[in-house]
C-alpha cells in the first residue's frame, strides 16, 4: 500500500468526524449556525485528501 493511501485514511477519519459533528450541531442547535464551520472543515479535509491522492499518482 503506498504511503499516500495511509494518509487518506487520516483525512477520511477527520472528514467523517467533522460531518458528524456538523450534523449534531445542525440537529440540536440550528439557531447558532455553528454547523457551517464544521461542514467547511469537512470540505477542507475532503479537498486535502484529493490533493494528496492527485500528487502521488
Amino acid at each position: 500500500m503506498p504511503p499516500a493511501y495511509t494518509s487518506v485514511f487520516m483525512f477520511l477519519f477527520l472528514f467523517l468526524l467533522y460531518v458528524f459533528r456538523g450534523f449534531e450541531e445542525w440537529k440540536f442547535e440550528r439557531n447558532q449556525k455553528e454547523y457551517y464551520h464544521s461542514w467547511l472543515g469537512a470540505t477542507f479535509f475532503m479537498f486535502a485528501s484529493f490533493l494528496v491522492l492527485m500528487r502521488d499518482m
